[in-house]
């Protein structure tokens, strides 16, 4: 069986959910893709690449990983929140806020990328399975 291939020039749907594979009924199958990596779709159609980081400061410790989540506050404020095994630290306008201020969340290293999170306005939801819900 042939192989459909299609070019793609609009991405406003983003990226699709693997429940959309084969639904070519909706309309966002014809506007999204299946995966979309460093790359940011326009409202008008088409895609940027993602800009890339600014290096601010080392990570507290070099032998354990660390997981960078993005916290915007309003269009003007965005922080960027580092978290690593039992710790976070803050960092605005590239630099480290609060040095040398750390506040300490119970999530281990392993535990980083299960990390859930969803922000309402100023606040900021974090959950893990084996974890109580934090705000």
């Amino acid at each position: 069986m042939r192989k459909e291939t299609y070019l793609l020039t609009n991405f406003v749907a983003g990226e699709l959910s693997p429940r959309m594979d084969g639904r070519f009924d909706l309309p966002q199958y014809a506007s999204g893709c299946r995966t979309m990596e460093n790359m940011i779709p326009n409202p008008h159609g088409g895609a940027d690449r993602r800009p890339g980081t600014y290096f601010v400061a080392e990570a507290k410790t070099d032998d354990k990983k660390v997981r960078l989540i993005p916290f915007e506050q309003s269009t003007d404020i965005v922080y960027i929140l580092e978290f690593g095994h039992e710790y976070m630290r803050v960092y605005k306008d590239h630099e480290r806020l609060g040095a040398p201020y750390e506040i300490a969340p119970p999530y281990s290293e392993t535990q980083l990328f299960e990390l859930q999170f969803t922000q309402t306005e100023d606040t900021m939801y974090i959950v893990h399975p084996s974890t109580s819900p934090r705000k």
